[in-house]
């Protein structure tokens, strides 16, 4: 029994980190996307929130979720600072993953005032929990159905483990001209490949590689075309996300304050992707998606693949106005 749960245990811990948790809002999620996306904004703070649920039309939902901060530091302008919180429960909660990650950057290089090289470091603290007793084992049948109250006398070494995770990163923006500019990433996870197991083999986290470029084009004052690719893979474990999105604002009064944006994305050989968003005076941000399943688990899934939401908020801090001396009245 012991061999058949280690087996069970590895094959679900291979799962995972052949298919980390993949976000079909990638480019809503700039801190997970590359870490020397932190603090590279156009404001002071910067907040962001991604939930996806999926496959819940095969099994118990795979939930995501990631919450993430950072902001450009006050004094010096070329460093960024960030954090990023991600928990994630696959099907039945049998396995969660919580992460927390410190993300600073640092703008090493700029070209006029068109291109910049940024680069970042991910590090901190990856948690694995295995809940064993949501297994059903062969003497818990008394003969006739399963009765969870009889003890499986199983006996585990570990139940939840943790590890440092270090990643780096690194950005080149360039804006092109007034009308187009262009920004590529490439970042390397799991640098010190930290040991997963939960019992004394050693399973090697393996490295995740990450490549994205998202191209802005102006093409009037209504509309703005942004397509994107996004690579990564991971072992045998390779995905290619791309697509394109139009943000729309319109010239009705009322609706001057807000922006439009709708897409289609392409996730190779498991979904197609539909984006809806909007944008308010470009300090709020949410967005919707949908994942319409094409893989082989179509006859399980029925095309349902999964729902995504993100939210962002960027804060510029106002102008204070500092008050001159001013000469105070004398009194007798």
């Amino acid at each position: 029994m012991r061999i058949i749960i280690t087996l069970i245990s590895f094959f679900i811990i291979y799962s995972s980190f052949c298919q980390d948790v993949h976000w079909s809002q990638i480019n809503s999620n700039p801190i997970y996307q590359n870490p020397a996306n932190s603090g590279d904004i156009d404001a002071d703070y910067r907040f962001v929130f991604n939930l996806k649920d999926q496959w819940r039309k095969v099994t118990k939902p795979y939930e995501s979720t990631s919450i993430s901060f950072d902001y450009k530091y006050k004094y010096i302008q070329k460093i960024g600072i960030g954090g990023i919180f991600i928990a994630d429960k696959t099907g039945d909660g049998v396995f969660k993953t919580f992460e927390f990650r410190i993300v600073p950057s640092y703008q090493i290089l700029k070209i006029k005032a068109s291109q910049t090289l940024r680069i970042g470091i991910d590090f901190g603290i990856n948690n694995r929990q295995m809940t064993f007793n949501n297994y059903m084992y062969n003497n818990q049948f008394d003969g006739l159905i399963f009765n969870e109250n009889i003890p499986n006398n199983e006996s585990y070494t570990n139940s939840s483990k943790s590890n440092f995770i270090l990643g780096v990163g690194m950005t080149y923006k360039n804006q092109i001209n007034h009308s187009n500019s262009i920004t590529s990433g490439i970042a390397i996870y799991n640098l010190n490949q930290p040991s997963q197991s939960f019992y004394s083999t050693d399973v090697p986290r393996s490295r995740r590689y990450h490549l994205f470029t998202n191209l802005n084009n102006v093409i009037n004052h209504k509309y703005i075309l942004i397509p994107s690719i996004n690579f990564e893979f991971q072992n045998s474990y390779k995905e290619l996300l791309l697509g394109i999105k139009i943000k729309y604002k319109s010239k009705i009064e009322y609706l001057k304050k807000y922006s439009f944006n709708s897409g289609v994305y392409f996730r190779n050989k498991d979904a197609i992707i539909g984006l809806f968003g909007i944008d308010f005076k470009n300090h709020f941000f949410s967005g919707l998606s949908y994942d319409i399943n094409i893989s082989q688990l179509t006859k399980a899934s029925n095309g349902r693949g999964g729902i995504e939401f993100s939210l962002i908020y960027i804060l510029k801090n106002k102008n204070i106005r500092t008050l001159k001396n001013v000469k105070c009245i004398e009194y007798m």
